[in-house]
Order: C-alpha cells, then structure tokens, then sequence
C-alpha cells in the first residue's frame, strides 16, 4: 500500500517537478520495511518522507531499534514530516479520556502535545545530536505553542538530567533550532512568538483541502496574521524556508518575484 501510494506521488509531481514537491509515506515502526522504501523513493526523486508523528508507547523515537532507520534517513537527506493525526494509533498516544484527537474538543485542543511528546523523544533521546543532518516538520499543529514549550524543555532537561541522553551537548531548544520545522496556517500567536520558535524553522500554508483549511480566502487570512510582520521575515516564512528545506530549483526570476 505504501509503494503504490508512493509511486502515485511520484508520478504526479512528475508533472511539474519544481513545483509540486511530493512527500512518500513510510511504514515505520517496521524498521527495515521502512529503511527499504525510504532508499527506494529516494531513488525515485521524491523530495521527503513522512512518518508517524507519534511512536508506540512502548517503544517510543529514542529506541536503539531505530537507529538503522534514522542512519538512511541522514544518509538519504530528505525532510521527515510528521503530520497530525498520523501517529502509530488513532489517540495519536494521548489519555483515552481526553477523547480522538480528531474530533474530541479536549483531544482536538491539545493535539500538538503528541508532536511535543516525539519531539522530546527526539531531542532529549539523542536522536538529533547523534544525527546533525536529520531535519523534522512537525506539519499542522500550528506553532503558538512552540515558544514556551521549548522554553519549558530547556527547564525539564535542566531539572531532570539524568534522563536526557549523553549525547546531548546543547540545549534543547538549540536542537530544535538547528533541525527541526512547524508549520501554521491561521495562527497570529505563533507570529508573535516568532523571534522564540525562530523564524528559519517556520513554515505556512493553507491545508487545502481539508477541513482546517483557510482557502479560499488565503490571502485574506495571510494578510491579517501577517500584519507587521516585515517583507523580509514575509517571503522567508512563506517562500525561502520551504525552498531551502526542500531543494527547491527556481528560474532565477521567480526568487526575485517572491513575498507579498
């Protein structure tokens, strides 16, 4: 299933390469299975991979089991999204009784505390500093949340530093700087934090076509969140991010036109 849907992206970026990105999904938390379709997109051209926002419980990102994928997943390059609502279960590995992330008010709310979970495992579990090339994106959990969870993570792991993996040599928010990326559609806060989460690891867009979706009134809803905001940081959360991320190849006139 995920090699036909793989191939599927693949050969509908086809059409316009440069423009329509495609990212594969992997069977990860089947290790080799996944490490085997990762090299084989990567062979293919896609431009990134996503996995399961949320591990199992019992065998969470930090795993030894896991390092043979993260070791092909640096070798091969390519951006590792994980989006909501796409963890190893369907309660994304929050309390049963805050109801589906989906469709529970108290579960659709704190959503992002599954992103934040992996993150954690991610960076305090050494998965970052043992592989400096891997890069992140946390896709759909908007970012007004960002900003003081990475200042609590720095708290935590100063708190509590026998459980954060020796590996670690910064602080955990320099990790999260340096690799990891959140994206945001409608979300004035995450703006206003932006100087916190980092400019250079934000990235917008609109959803479409799914519910959460601001189209198709983008460019109002663009307006209003950014308002204030400078040209320069406009066009790197809209346009540069995403480009460099990706590897995005541009006639040189359409980098001059970007931004508002």
């Amino acid at each position: 299933m995920f090699q036909r849907h793989n191939d599927w992206v693949r050969d509908y970026c086809s059409e316009s390469p440069e423009r329509l990105i495609g990212v594969a999904c992997l069977p990860l938390p089947d290790v080799a299975e996944a490490v085997a379709e990762l090299q084989r997109v990567a062979r293919l051209g896609v431009r990134g991979v996503a996995i399961p926002c949320a591990a199992p419980p019992d065998r969470p990102y930090q795993h030894p089991d896991y390092e043979p994928f993260w070791d092909a997943a640096e070798d091969a390059g390519l951006p590792i999204t994980m989006h909501i609502f796409t963890g190893t279960s369907w309660d994304m590995g929050l309390p049963a009784h805050w109801g589906a992330p989906g469709t529970s008010i108290t579960g659709y709310a704190l959503a992002f505390s599954s992103l934040a979970a992996t993150f954690v495992q991610l960076i305090c579990g050494g998965v970052a500093a043992r592989h400096p090339g891997l890069r992140f994106v946390g896709a759909e959990f908007e970012t007004g949340w960002v900003g003081h969870f990475l200042q609590r993570l720095d708290h935590a792991t100063y708190r509590a530093r026998r459980e954060a993996s020796p590996d670690l040599t910064m602080e955990p928010s320099e990790y999260f700087h340096r690799q990891f990326f959140v994206t945001f559609e409608d979300d004035e806060l995450g703006l206003r934090h932006r100087d916190v989460i980092g400019v250079g690891n934000m990235l917008w867009g609109n959803d479409y076509p799914h519910h959460d979706a601001i189209w198709p009134n983008s460019m109002a809803v663009f307006d209003r969140i950014f308002a204030g905001v400078s040209d320069d940081e406009v066009r790197r959360l809209t346009f540069d991010n995403v480009v460099e991320l990706y590897g995005i190849r541009l006639p040189d006139d359409v980098l001059a036109g970007a931004g508002r």
